[in-house]
C-alpha cells in the first residue's frame, strides 16, 4: 500500500511540476531605454573687422558701436569705426533615433549565438529550484547525457528516481529506499536546454546583460500564453540560470544551481541489478 501510495503522491507531483514549469519560461517586463544621439553644443564665432577710414578733418567722429562675444568685451574704439560681424555656426543636428533591442536575428553576441553554444553541451547536472505562489518551494536534480535523463527528488520522506530513455522511449521510476522500480507509460521529457531553445518561438526582445552567481547571462523577454517570461540565459553556455515567470496568480520562479558539465557515468541511468520491477499498465490498457 505504501508503495502505491508513494507512487500516486509522486506521480501528482510530477504532474503539477510539469504543468508549473513546462508551460512557461519567466518575468517582469522591463521595457528597453531607447539610445538618443545629443547634438553637440553650438559653438558661437565672432569675428571682429575693423576697418580704417580716412575721413575728411570736417567730419565728426562715428559713434563707437559696442562689440558682443559670447566670452568678453572687447574696448571700445574713439576714433574709429568698428564693423562687427557674428556668424553662428549652426551645426546639422542628426534626428533622434531609439535603439531597437536585440531580437533572435541580432548577429555577434545575440540570442542565436548564445543559444548556439548549447551544441557543445554532452552531459549535464544541475538542481532545479522551484518556487510557486502558495507552495513550498522544492529541488528536482538532474543528469543528462542523450538519449538519456535521470531525475531524483523526495516524496512522501523517499527519494523517487524517474529514468527517461528518448531513444527507447522508455520511463522508470525508481524507489531505492525499496529496492524497487516500476515501469510506466512513456511520456518524452525535456530538458532546461531544450525549454530555453523554444523561447525563440515567441518572439523575445533581448532587454540587456546581468550577471548572476558570477556568470554573465543575456536577459530575455517574451510572452506566452498571456504570462510575461523572463530568462537569464549564461552567454558562454546558452543554458539558463533563472525564468520568472508572472502569471495571475503571481510569479513562479525556477533557478538553475550546482551546474555542472562533467561526464556521468552509465550506470547512473541504468536500474541496479536485482531490484524488482514491476510493470504498470497505460492507462485505457
Amino acid at each position: 500500500m505504501k508503495t502505491l501510495k508513494v507512487a500516486l503522491v509522486f506521480g501528482l507531483t510530477v504532474v503539477f511540476m510539469l504543468t508549473l514549469v513546462a508551460g512557461f519560461s519567466s518575468c517582469t517586463k522591463d521595457e528597453p531605454t531607447p539610445t538618443t544621439t545629443t547634438p553637440t553644443t553650438q559653438n558661437q564665432t565672432t569675428t571682429t573687422n575693423q576697418l580704417q577710414t580716412n575721413a575728411p578733418s570736417t567730419k565728426p567722429a562715428s559713434t563707437t558701436p559696442v562689440v558682443t562675444t559670447t566670452e568678453s568685451s572687447y574696448p571700445t574704439t574713439t576714433s574709429t569705426p568698428v564693423t562687427t560681424t557674428t556668424n553662428t555656426q549652426i551645426p546639422t543636428t542628426p534626428a533622434a533615433t531609439s535603439q531597437p533591442p536585440a531580437t533572435t536575428t541580432e548577429t555577434g553576441e545575440g540570442l542565436d549565438d548564445v543559444l548556439g553554444y548549447t551544441a557543445t553541451i554532452r552531459s549535464i547536472y544541475y538542481d532545479m529550484v522551484t518556487s510557486a505562489p502558495g507552495q513550498a518551494q522544492f529541488t528536482t536534480s538532474f543528469w543528462i547525457e542523450s538519449p538519456n535523463m535521470r531525475s531524483e527528488m523526495e516524496a512522501e520522506g523517499e527519494t523517487v528516481v524517474m529514468l527517461v530513455n528518448n531513444e527507447e522511449k522508455s520511463l522508470y521510476m525508481y524507489m531505492p529506499e525499496q529496492n524497487m522500480a516500476m515501469k510506466m507509460a512513456y511520456e518524452p521529457s525535456e530538458s532546461a536546454l531544450e525549454e530555453t531553445i523554444q523561447v525563440t518561438e515567441y518572439e523575445p526582445v533581448v532587454t540587456g546583460t546581468e550577471t548572476l552567481d558570477g556568470k554573465l547571462c543575456l536577459v530575455v523577454e517574451h510572452s506566452n500564453a498571456g504570462n510575461r517570461v523572463k530568462t537569464w540565459i549564461w552567454k558562454e553556455k546558452g543554458f539558463p540560470l533563472k525564468v520568472e515567470t508572472v502569471t495571475s496568480e503571481g510569479a513562479m520562479v525556477v533557478e538553475y544551481k550546482n551546474i555542472s558539465f562533467d561526464d556521468i557515468p552509465d550506470e547512473m541511468f541504468e536500474i541496479p541489478a536485482g531490484v524488482n520491477i514491476m510493470d504498470i499498465p497505460s492507462p485505457g490498457a
